[in-house]
């Protein structure tokens, strides 16, 4: 049942079978650990530079369609690096105390973690700038659609590659 249960998660994320099928014993479910371990690396750094750049396609979306919400120049970089940095390690956090103390915002906690994203950066950052209580509302929609949509749209272009590849080793 030990091996059975490393056997069902190691399909799951998508190793090829056939090298467990060799290797049944339990040194062999530990050298397809220590091979999964190998691409975990790779994954998150996939991830960052994913939430970077849908990051970037939603703080520039909110500074093009809203009059009342602007980026200036270089700031914008510093400001996409602060509102990616806040909304990782606000997330879970956010996620956290929702389940304890307000189970009804789980269904909202990506925009509130957007709108605290902006919050925090605005106040990190010199070149961002909000006018009026309904550009706050508005950027944090437009900045959460926007970044919602590049990171469903950004993994087929920039990972087209690795998606075929793991396409043809399925089948």
């Amino acid at each position: 049942m030990y091996i059975l249960q490393y056997y069902e998660y190691f399909v799951n994320v998508g190793l090829r079978t056939n090298y467990f099928r060799h290797h049944k014993s339990h040194l062999g479910v530990q050298l397809i650990y220590i091979k999964r371990k190998g691409t975990a690396m790779l994954r998150l750094f996939a991830s960052l530079v994913l939430t970077l750049l849908a990051n970037t396609v939603g703080l520039f979306a909110a500074s093009v369609i809203l009059s009342g919400f602007d980026i200036s120049g270089l700031a914008f970089i510093s400001a996409v690096l602060i509102f990616s940095a806040v909304e990782v390690v606000a997330g879970p956090l956010i996620t956290k105390i929702a389940l304890k103390n307000a189970p009804a915002l789980l269904g909202g906690i990506a925009l509130v973690t957007t709108f605290v994203g902006l919050f925090i950066t605005n106040l990190f950052s010199d070149g961002i700038s909000f006018d009026g209580i309904s550009s706050w509302v508005l950027a944090t929609l437009i900045v959460w659609l926007f970044a919602l949509i590049a990171s469903f749209v950004l993994p087929l272009f920039l990972f087209k590659k690795t998606l075929s590849k793991a396409k043809n080793n399925a089948e």
